[in-house]
């Protein structure tokens, strides 16, 4: 019974060629940008969520506003006031506190070659304690305690010293403000941070002297379990009240942020790379499933006219005794069997084109297995109702 159906589909589709061609591309087109699109959302919001504890870490920032003037800065640009709060032991709440410190178009001289790296900032020993990047060579304590070290992180240290361990080497660093280059040591080789996080790092090098740092930076906190953000604000901004004698105190707002909400809801000024907006994502989620379910209807609607066109097949089978439930279930198989085809083609699409998306978009598709089992799962759900 269902051979014979199968058959009649198949001859069908051979006798139709154009058509079958014609619907099973738009369909895996239709699915393509659907999965695409998921993906890509999916990915936007994973950022940040792979630190150990990240629920406890926020970035902290200065809101300024008094009258004439506002100002809110992703980057801390009140460094006497910053430098008193994380080395302050009166602020309850704060397990640790750690800032990452920008050098502006940073080159790495190693013998006679030069290294130009964007991604290099200098840090406090305790922003390594925050996010913890698992250490593949070198110290694992302490790693950026003394002046004039540095870390690399895995990319880098190939990129630097290729399969050479680079623990123990000395390199020259120069950057804008530099008249002469800096000679740093090599203490230790990190894995790359997450690729789904709001920083990227090549490169980190500790303060010349931590304490007297008081130029911006960027400012992460990690909260004690059960504290309070909001509580911690406000006993920051007491701090600063009463411990800075300047004119700007009195006007600081302390802000904190948690960290997994940096990437899609934080688009402040000097934010350390470029965001996605949250309303984005909704957007493009949106236009991926209207697009598959417009080609869907397409589809739906192409396979009724052309079982209309095929009156004389349905005048034979009626003939030969065929009832309604055989034309349901032979409409129910055609299209069955072409929206599985499709389906494939659309999956099959999606691997082959994800090396090109990817480049332009500097997003993953079809790498993460979670997200690309979950997309297809949402897809299978979406287009059941809408094939029958």
């Amino acid at each position: 019974m269902i051979g014979k159906h199968l058959l009649l589909t198949l001859r069908s589709l051979r006798r139709n060629l154009l058509y079958a061609i014609l619907v099973i591309t738009g369909l895996a087109l239709g699915i393509t940008t659907f999965l695409s699109t998921i993906q890509w959302s999916a990915w936007h919001l994973t950022f940040d969520r792979d630190f150990p504890r990240e629920e406890l870490i926020y970035r902290l920032t200065f809101e300024e506003n008094r009258e004439g003037f506002y100002r809110h800065t992703a980057r801390i640009l009140h460094g006497n006031a910053l430098n008193k709060i994380i080395f302050t032991d009166m602020l309850p709440g704060i397990e640790l506190s750690g800032r990452l410190a920008p050098f502006r178009k940073g080159a790495f001289i190693i013998g006679d070659r030069t290294f130009y790296e964007e991604h290099t900032y200098a840090c406090d020993p305790t922003f390594l304690e925050i996010f913890q990047p698992g250490v593949i060579s070198g110290e694992r304590e302490g790693m950026l305690d003394a002046p004039f070290t540095m870390i690399l992180t895995r990319s880098a240290a190939t990129r630097f010293f290729g399969d050479e361990d680079p623990v123990g080497q000395s390199l020259e660093l120069m950057h804008q403000f530099d008249s002469y280059p800096t000679t740093y040591s090599v203490t230790a080789v990190i894995e790359d941070f997450p690729p789904n996080s709001h920083f990227r790092i090549s490169v980190l090098t500790s303060f010349e002297d931590p304490v007297k740092y008081t130029w911006t930076a960027w400012t992460y906190l990690k909260l004690q379990g059960g504290a309070d953000p909001r509580q911690t604000e406000e006993d920051i901004r007491q701090f600063i009240t009463s411990n800075i004698d300047e004119p700007y105190a009195q006007r600081l707002q302390p802000r904190l942020q948690p960290v997994t909400d940096i990437h899609l809801k934080s688009h402040k000024a000097r934010e350390i790379q470029p965001n996605v907006r949250f309303r984005t994502v909704l957007i493009l989620i949106t236009a991926g499933m209207l697009v598959f379910l417009l080609a869907w209807f397409n589809f739906t609607l192409l396979s009724f006219s052309q079982n209309q066109l095929n009156i004389q097949q349905l005048v034979i089978q009626w003939q030969m005794g065929a009832g309604k439930r055989n034309f349901l279930f032979q409409f129910i198989l055609d299209n069955l069997l072409v929206g599985v085809i499709a389906f494939a083609g659309g999956i099959l699409l999606t691997f082959l084109l994800s090396p090109s998306i990817q480049q332009l978009g500097g997003i993953p598709v079809a790498r993460d297995p979670g997200i690309l089992a979950f997309s297809i799962l949402l897809l299978s759900c979406s287009s059941a109702p809408a094939q029958y």
